[in-house]
This record gives structure tokens, sequence and C-alpha cells, in this order.
């Protein structure tokens, strides 16, 4: 009798051995996983234990998570500061997770939008491999391949020898390479060619951006890869990771393709002003703004039509957040101004403050279906800084005018 029932109880720790061992190698491997989003073994201990146990004090997550007592503090403060925490604003403190899928958000986008890349790489190169390995028989065409130096020089020379029009579609990498051109870039527009730049969302706050010709029409817009047209004729593809570059000297075929995809991007792009005066940063919100909204919120049900909506048109503001637009601004005058910026870029209208009236003035550019979200986006926004608003809207004007009554004029 007492052998078997020790036999069973020898069996039962072995198996709780066993459990704990495997749970132990599958927490190990979330923590390597979190460490390759950026994350240390600490901080990676910790944003797990939160994860598994809710808000916690600082000793009860060092406790849980085996961390010194004397880093969990500092590891806990990095946490926060990486969003994938809060801390409560009264003693004791207590720190909460934030959902890992609204924490880890833009990295998954980013990640996303790397790959994306990637495959447009492998696909161009792939064209490329085949364009040369074409059967016997078929009209052979070549590229040459440059250097970091000759790809400066090359790029240079046939800027400053363009004919027509130079149309460049680049990233953070391509545009600070081709601020260095900037003579030639002059020589260029002098001889008025048309000059064409489409640059990416990060390449926004770039300085090398602001140094380029104000003559240029820019765009901003989703970017494939790095490269220049020139006069329809010539190609360059850049590799942004060790500049080498690929030289087409003739576009058959495969340069109608970036032609058309140019193109393409071209016509989904928004405008840029590139001034010396323009506030980057105004530019850089109201870019990211009109780009979440063409593609989240215009399908959605209650920024369609006036009628009152059965949705709650405060969830406007939660998918802005959710997409990386958490403030439009610090006070009703930078709102309005971000908001004006980005119906300009849309050209779907603009507006005006009426200080007599303490009121702004929305006209339609374009059908008031598509301002009819902007106007209440800023209300909403004037009222989480404490400026009451109103929307009235007489549906028998002819005139295509919103009118937004404020509840105090704006300082």
């Amino acid at each position: 009798m007492y052998l078997t029932i020790a036999f069973y109880l020898q069996v039962y720790q072995q198996l709780a051995l066993i459990l704990m061992r495997s749970n132990q190698t599958h927490e190990n491997d979330i923590i390597d996983n979190l460490e390759e989003l950026g994350l240390s073994k600490y901080e990676s201990s910790a944003y797990l234990t939160l994860i598994q146990k809710g808000s916690l004090a600082p000793s009860e997550i060092a406790y849980y998570s085996n961390l010194p007592r004397t880093k969990v503090y500092s590891v806990l403060k990095k946490l926060e500061k990486k969003k994938l925490s809060v801390i409560s604003q009264e003693k004791p403190l207590i720190f909460s997770p934030i959902p890992p899928e609204e924490a880890f958000h833009e990295i998954l986008q980013l990640s996303e939008r790397r790959i994306k890349n990637m495959k447009k790489i492998v696909e161009t190169l792939q064209r490329i491999s085949d364009e040369f390995h074409r059967p016997v028989g078929c009209e052979e065409k070549r590229y040459t391949v440059l250097n970091a130096k000759s790809a400066f020089l090359k790029v240079n020379e046939l800027i400053a020898g363009c004919k027509a029009s130079i149309n460049a579609s680049l990233d953070t990498w391509g545009v600070r390479f081709l601020s260095q051109c900037k003579d030639s870039i002059v020589k260029a527009m002098t001889n008025n060619v048309k000059f064409r730049l489409l640059v990416g969302y990060d390449s926004l706050d770039d300085e090398c951006l602001l140094t380029m010709p104000e003559d240029i029409t820019v765009r901003i817009g989703d970017i494939r890869s790095s490269r220049i047209i020139i006069d329809s004729v010539s190609m360059i593809l850049m590799d942004s990771k060790n500049g080498k570059a690929a030289l087409f000297n003739s576009l058959d075929v495969i340069g109608v393709s970036y032609i058309r995809h140019f193109e393409e991007d071209w016509a989904n792009a928004s405008q840029v002003n590139l001034s010396k005066n323009t506030d980057m940063a105004l530019a850089m919100k109201a870019t990211k703004l009109v780009k979440v909204m063409k593609e989240f919120l215009y399908s959605q049900p209650f920024v369609q039509s006036f009628d009152s909506p059965s949705d709650d048109p405060r969830s406007i503001l939660n998918i802005l957040e959710r997409n990386g637009v958490k403030s439009l601004g610090e006070n009703p005058e930078e709102i309005v101004r971000i908001i004006d910026h980005s119906l300009k870029l849309t050209s779907f209208g603009t507006i005006k403050y009426d200080k007599n009236n303490s009121g702004i003035i929305m006209r339609c550019l374009v059908e008031k279906r598509k301002i009819f979200p902007w106007a209440m986006l800023l209300c909403l926004s004037m009222d989480q800084k404490g400026c009451k608003s109103k929307i009235i809207q007489n549906l028998d004007s002819l005139e295509d005018v919103i009118y937004i009554k404020l509840a105090k004029p704006i300082p």
C-alpha cells in the first residue's frame, strides 16, 4: 500500500517537473522572439510578466520575472518609453501593459513595408535576369553596373545633359544622393527640364529634401525602389544599401513598365510644397493624416452622409490613433492649420477662420461628401481641446460651404 502511494507520488513529481520545464522553454522562446523586436532580455521578461499577470507593482514584477530588484524600475521606465507599458499617476506606482497588438503595430507595419520592398527588388532582379538569359534569336539588351562613385558621376552627367524630363522615385538614401547633384539639377531646370520627384513618407523630415530647388514638383507616396528616369530614354536603378547602381541606356520593354509604374504612383501620391518656409513638421502630420483618411476612413458609414450616423463618430479618432495619428495639434489654431494643409494636399477644399463670428468656413472644391469627414474630424479635435464646436449645414444651399460654429474664439 505504502509502496503504491510512493510510486504515484514520484510519477506525479516527474510529470510536474516536465510540465514546468516545458513552460519555461516556451517562455524562453517568447523572450528570445521579443529580443528580435528590439527588447533586452530584462525588458522582455518584464513585459511577458505584465501580459500574463496584468497590472503589478515593481516588486511583484521583479518577483515573477526573476529580475534584480535594483534594476526593475529602470527596466520598467524603458518599457514605458518604448510605449509597451503605462504607469499610474498616483502612488503606489502600478505598471500596466499595453496590449501587444497595439504595442507592436508600428513595428509590424514597418516590417511589412520592408518585406514588400524586398519582394519588389527580387522581382526587379528576376526581370533583369530573365532579360539577360533570353533564348537565342531574341534581341539582346545590356545594362551597366556602376559602383557608388561611378553612379554619382553618371547621374550628374545624365541630369546635366537632360533635354526634356526627369522622373525620380527615391527613398531616404536616394533623396540624400540626389541632393548632392544640385548643380546639375539647376543646370537642367534652366533649360526648362520638367523635374518630378516622388519620395516616401520617411523622407519628408529629411533636411536634404529642403536643399532641392523649389521649382521641382514633389509628391509623397509609397516607394517601391529608388530609380531615376531621364528623358524616358535612360534609367538608373540604385541600391540604397551599398550605393551601387544599374544603368539602362535603352528603355524598350522593361523601361516602359517602370515608366507606367511611376505614373501610377505619381497619380496616387500627395502634393508637397518644397518651399524653404515650409513647416515640415506640419507637412508631415498633414500627409500622414491624408494617408490614413484615404486608407481607413472614407469607407466608414459615419463619414459618407450628413444624416445622423449610426456608429459613434468618435471612432474616427480611435482609427487615427491606431494608425499613428495620436493628436492633430496642441491647440485649436494648430488643428485648423493641419486640416487646412490636408485639404489643400487632397485638393478637397480650404479653411478660413471667421474671427468676427467665432466660426470656421470650409469651402468645398469637390462634392461635400468628401469634405464632410474633415469637418467632423475638425469638430472632434476641437472638442478634445476644450473648444466646443458644431457643424451648421444648410442642405438646400447651392453654395458648397460647411460652417462650423465655435463656442469661443480661437486664441
